[in-house]
């Protein structure tokens, strides 16, 4: 990397350790808790991504490619 992106990083990890020993000292407000996901609906089907369609795909158009993958 370069010294610019090197500094860079370390000039965000740095704010992002004050914020958080701020928030610890209660000088900022503390941060919100996550909600709890609920589980998805798994009686259809789900989607794929476009690189697994692509892979779905390949497999259709010739078996010899979709092995290729494996």
């Amino acid at each position: 990397m370069t010294k610019k992106v090197e500094g860079d990083l370390e000039q965000l990890k740095r704010a992002a350790l004050l914020k958080l020993l701020r928030q610890q000292q209660g000088i900022l407000p503390p941060m919100r808790e996550r909600s709890i996901l609920g589980k998805a609906d798994r009686s259809g089907a789900l989607p794929l991504s476009w690189s697994q369609q692509r892979l779905w795909f390949l497999a259709q158009l010739d078996a010899a490619a979709g092995q290729a993958y494996h």
